[in-house]
């Protein structure tokens, strides 16, 4: 995750944009691991999402099933905490 002239640099560098040019949102995301790991949800998974349906954007706690409604209705880039070989807490990474 990249942003300002940084993530310029980086998406210069892989060929997403063209010199002169910015990305959109000052922000860049590169994921070029095509590893796909596994890894078992814990019984009490913590969950934090972006809320930007008032006037400003605050981050709210919810469960999974808020998660998984908002990834049908667009990408939800996420970190990912995991602790002991499973996964504890799940946050949304805002994007503008």
């Amino acid at each position: 995750f990249y942003t300002g002239d940084e993530a310029n640099a980086e998406a210069l560098a892989d060929g997403v944009i063209s010199e002169g040019e910015s990305v959109d949102d000052d922000y860049y995301i590169r994921n070029v691991n095509p590893l796909v790991r596994v890894v078992p949800l814990g019984s009490d998974v913590g969950v934090l999402i972006v809320d930007c349906s008032g006037s400003g954007c605050v981050t709210t706690g919810g469960v999974l099933e808020d998660l998984q409604a908002l990834a049908e209705t667009r990408p939800v880039p996420v970190w990912i905490q995991v602790d002991s070989g499973g996964v504890v807490a799940i946050e949304e990474q805002y994007q503008p």
